[in-house]
């Protein structure tokens, strides 16, 4: 079952082709309260693309609206890869009211972060691009320096069905 949630997490980055125009990062988006809130507008087709910086002793937070049931997929990717240097995100999740839910480091390429799930509960959900060693989310504990597309994909019902009877064709077809 893990693995076909993480099968399906990865076909739905997919989704992130269909982003109508990656966002910018405005700053200050340091805490779960100044979040840049991203409007499902926004990502009409499924995913949503964020490109922001992540400088030393930073750490930035996004928000989204999402619905108990949803399946989010989320991953940081590296926009400096030609200086030569492997960047080191983590990312956090939060759930409504701040509390802290899940993080991920390295499941991304590289040593970039990955993570999804299935939201337990309706609500506003934070997002937290930060560098390893800030396991507090506050902006300290790391060094990383980097430009970077946060890429978030929140399929809707109706393209999250046919990608899973596509998948359990697939299967059978084996």
């Amino acid at each position: 079952m893990q693995k076909l949630i993480a099968t399906v997490g990865v076909l739905a980055l997919s989704t992130a082709a269909f982003a109508q125009f990656p966002l910018s990062e405005t700053e200050p988006n340091d805490t779960v309260g100044s979040a840049n809130f991203i409007s499902s507008a926004f990502y009409p087709f499924g995913a949503v693309a964020v490109e922001g910086t992540l400088d030393v002793e930073d750490v930035d937070y996004y928000s989204f609206d999402l619905t108990e049931g949803q399946l989010v997929t989320a991953a940081v990717y590296d926009f400096t890869p030609d200086l030569g240097i492997d960047n080191d995100s983590l990312l956090g999740v939060f759930g409504p009211g701040g509390a802290f839910f899940d993080e991920d480091d390295d499941d991304g390429p590289g040593r970039l972060s990955s993570i999804h799930f299935f939201v337990p509960s309706s609500g506003r959900w934070t997002f937290a691009v930060t560098g390893f060693g800030d396991d507090d989310y506050n902006g300290t504990g790391h060094d990383d320096n980097f430009d970077y597309r946060f890429v978030v994909s929140v399929p809707e019902p109706a393209s999250l069905g046919l990608l899973l009877a596509g998948m359990v064709f697939a299967i059978r077809r084996r």
